[in-house]
């Protein structure tokens, strides 16, 4: 949710967020942090990935669950992801 909501809390300029928060604590750019935050996404769906692809049942439910999740936020107007062009 951090970071799909990081966009709409950035235009409505609000700071008490978890990618300002680690910038600034960090001594990085909210870019730098936002890149960061999505490449730990990343690595932590890998790895639901390869615990779960033993089971079809598993699988595909955790990738319906991932599908779901991101495309929920990417549809929503509320998140303002259509900005971006994606």
């Amino acid at each position: 949710s951090d970071l799909l909501s990081f966009l709409k809390e950035e235009l409505a300029g609000k700071t008490l967020n978890f990618i300002s928060m680690s910038a600034s604590a960090n001594g990085i750019t909210k870019a730098e942090a936002l890149r960061k935050l999505a490449n730990k996404a990343a690595r932590y769906y890998e790895r639901g990935s390869s615990l779960f692809r033993s089971s079809p049942d598993a699988w595909n439910a955790y990738r319906a669950f991932c599908v779901g999740y991101v495309g929920f936020h990417v549809l929503s107007v509320r998140y303002k992801l259509d900005q971006l062009d994606l």
